[in-house]
């Protein structure tokens, strides 16, 4: 109802007046139920029934109005017109001279907005053949002026421009039985959505397959490139490491070299000379003593000659032992002076000896550092080649993650496009 009539629904003497109306819309029964108090204040309230009357309505008393203008597909202005159809009141249809307004007065009670939308639809699919007309009097114009073809042209225009009339009124036959057949229409449209859903629908799962595989292999590479930098974080840790260690061997390298030593060759010389002094000296000891010996052996050991068999007196035997003692001296004094020499001898030997094992351990000492050197020295320009290759690949797999990416992104793009 208008609001400038609503004051008058409510009788005098009365406090309020309701209004209940029942009504079947789909199969479905429905309850509207509206009141309104002499002093101006009103109720709506919206029912369905299944088993009992169940609220559908809003919180508010407008919220349930609109719900109920969804509900029921039609304006206040559009169910008046069509009671008044019903009623044969055509008054105010048969008053309005202006076709477009005739129009616009059925559009509403005969819910003609979608057909509205389809004449639109069928003026787009004429703007084509009007592109085509207007390129064909293009090429005319292109062509010059040969009267045969201007007469022929003139003539596919006349029939063109009939078609188009003959069209234009085909289609609006078609909009008007289009009206009748709104029902059949949309079921049809609504078949046609779905199909068009199943079709997006195996697009996009298509699609999903795509990225999904695109996606495993992104993860593979990623996997791959956490691989490979963990160990490229080993080799650096591996070659900070063996350089602390060639740092370390150098050192000991320059440690042994500055190490001062004789050469061996000079050594073992000294030895072979001073080995042939103490030969030397062991035989001039062993002749000194035989003779020493000799001497010792001469002496009688008994009171009887050992050569002319007579008696020894004591006198003579005193003399014998002076002289053997004169000789005896000096040759002990030569004994002595050459066992002492040949004592000093064996101690030199000892030391040229140790002196040579010391010049060997140093030697030995330097060569080890040096193997040692080298090899770590080939140790750290292996890590640096690998190094190096596995930076190569970390670069390879962090642009075919990249290319993947970029992929995946297209992918959804096409999609959307699409």
């Amino acid at each position: 109802m208008h609001s400038t009539n609503l004051d008058k629904i409510v009788r005098d003497g009365k406090k309020k007046a309701i209004v209940e109306f029942d009504f079947e819309l789909n199969n479905s029964i429905y309850r509207i139920y509206r009141h309104r108090t002499n002093k101006g204040t009103g109720d709506f309230r919206l029912y369905q029934f299944t088993d009992n009357w169940e609220s559908i309505g809003e919180r508010t008393p407008s919220a349930t109005d609109k719900k109920l203008r969804e509900l029921i597909k039609i304006t206040h202005k559009a169910f008046t017109h069509s009671i008044l159809f019903r009623q044969a009141d055509l008054t105010g249809l048969s008053s309005v001279k202006d076709p477009k307004t005739r129009k616009e007065i059925l559009k509403e009670p005969m819910n003609l907005a979608v057909y509205s939308k389809l004449e639109k639809i069928a003026n787009e699919k004429l703007k084509p053949v009007k592109r085509e007309i207007e390129n064909i009097q293009a090429n005319i114009n292109m062509l010059g002026d040969p009267e045969n073809n201007k007469i022929k042209t003139q003539q596919e225009l006349t029939e063109i421009s009939k078609q188009i009339q003959e069209k234009q009124f085909s289609l609006e036959n078609e909009i008007e039985e289009i009206l009748s057949k709104k029902r059949q229409f949309l079921d049809e449209l609504r078949s046609s959505l779905n199909s068009t859903d199943i079709e997006l629908q195996n697009k996009a799962t298509q699609q999903k397959r795509n990225i999904d595989e695109l996606s495993r292999e992104s993860n593979r590479f990623s996997s791959q490139l956490n691989e490979e930098q963990n160990r490229l974080v080993s080799i650096k840790k591996n070659l900070m490491l063996n350089k602390d260690s060639l740092d370390a061997a150098k050192e000991g390298f320059y440690n042994a070299i500055n190490t001062p030593y004789r050469q061996i060759n000079e050594i073992k010389k000294d030895l072979s000379d001073i080995r042939a002094k103490e030969a030397n000296g062991i035989s001039l000891v062993a002749k000194k003593k035989s003779e020493t010996e000799s001497i010792k052996t001469s002496l009688p050991e008994s009171d009887t000659c050992n050569s002319c068999f007579q008696k020894i007196t004591e006198e003579y035997r005193k003399n014998i032992i002076e002289n053997a003692n004169k000789k005896l001296t000096p040759i002990q004094q030569d004994l002595q002076y050459y066992e002492d020499v040949l004592i000093k001898i064996r101690k030199k030997i000892k030391e040229l000896e140790k002196e040579q094992e010391k010049s060997e351990n140093i030697i030995k000492n330097i060569e080890k550092n040096q193997d040692i050197v080298k090899r770590i020295e080939e140790k750290i320009s292996s890590l640096q080649s690998e190094e190096k290759r596995t930076e190569d690949q970390i670069s390879n797999l962090s642009k075919n993650i990249s290319v993947i990416s970029a992929k995946i992104e297209r992918s959804h793009l096409k999609f959307i496009m699409d």
